[in-house]
């Protein structure tokens, strides 16, 4: 007769792959703290307004009949919009491994590469630094202004130039806002965020 700790093992490996999988995509911002912080706002805001004020998907606003309604608004969460951010948000979790790891093994390496290289030209060869901390904060401030300076200008590139604004413009096209609005992008979208982080890490 088998143990129950072998009968449970595969189900449970199961459910610890599963939840491993799924808090890895789970939006940083979605955070337990932060929603039981936003219900409580959520809450006061309820409470001052008596149910009034929360509008529905065609702007109006409404009278509430109780705090679930006023949280979640089937109007706004049951509109095509909100529909489309949660398949696009799907979408991309399950591409994101394909890309991201592709991206980050051929583009941070030969960025790295191609700076090494010509460091070296332009300064010749130096001995390599000891790790210190005054090393390691000078690397992470630099590194912290390449990413900031390469993601603005992917982010001016995406509303300035025609091919990309059509890629982006699916970010800016919602109806009505819910959380996972903030990650409404085009599936292209991804890579090229990802290949800018590649290239400001290489």
């Amino acid at each position: 007769m088998e143990s129950s700790s072998e009968v449970l093992g595969p189900f449970t490996e199961i459910v610890r792959l599963s939840w491993t999988i799924l808090a890895d995509n789970i939006p940083t911002d979605l955070r337990w703290d932060r929603l039981l912080i936003t219900l409580f706002l959520a809450l006061a805001l309820y409470v001052l307004s008596r149910g009034r004020g929360a509008k529905d998907a065609d702007g109006r606003g409404h009278q509430s009949d109780g705090l679930l309604e006023f949280l979640l608004p089937r109007d706004i969460y049951a509109h095509i919009s909100a529909r489309v951010d949660v398949w696009l948000w799907v979408l991309e979790r399950c591409l994101r491994p394909f890309w991201a790891v592709t991206l980050f093994a051929t583009v941070g390496p030969a960025t790295e590469q191609f700076m090494i290289a010509a460091m070296e030209g332009l300064f010749g060869a130096t001995p390599v630094l000891q790790s210190n901390f005054g090393w390691m904060l000078l690397y992470s401030l630099v590194l912290l202004l390449c990413y900031d300076f390469v993601f603005f200008w992917i982010h001016y590139a995406m509303h300035k130039v025609p091919a990309l604004w059509a890629i982006h413009k699916v970010h800016h096209s919602a109806e009505v806002l819910t959380p996972l609005t903030r990650y409404r992008e085009h599936v292209i979208a991804g890579p090229i965020w990802a290949a800018g982080s590649a290239f400001s890490f290489g």
